[in-house]
């Protein structure tokens, strides 16, 4: 397994996942920064529809890792179709990520790696 981003994300890559329910948090995880969704649809137990989240930035801690986030649903946002892989891991299959990055169900996160 090759390790590359931060390791929260990798970590949050590996949590057991929940069954998909209409309206449940989930975050994309990339190299080092988190972009939170919610899920619309549930097409099945394999193919999901999910619509990314505004999130809004409420600490005042400056340029910090330490960040605080409200979120609200936005109709307008953009929306992906996501897969369940064999290995339980959830993905696009097509699209701007192209299956790279990993999607988690659970828990809707915003974090902007203030290093790069």
């Amino acid at each position: 397994m090759r390790w590359e981003g931060s390791l929260q994300n990798r970590l949050m890559e590996l949590w057991k996942t929940p069954e998909p329910v209409v309206g449940m948090g989930v975050t994309e995880c990339q190299w080092s920064d988190r972009t939170p969704w919610e899920i619309i649809q549930v097409i099945d137990d394999r193919h999901i529809i999910v619509r990314e989240l505004d999130a809004k930035r409420v600490d005042r801690n400056g340029l910090s890792e330490m960040q605080e986030y409200e979120y609200s649903s936005n109709p307008e946002n953009r929306t992906a179709k996501l897969f369940k892989t064999k290995r339980g891991h959830w993905r696009e299959r097509v699209g701007r990520s192209l299956g790279c990055t990993k999607f988690v169900l659970g828990r809707a996160e915003k974090y902007w790696d203030p290093t790069f």
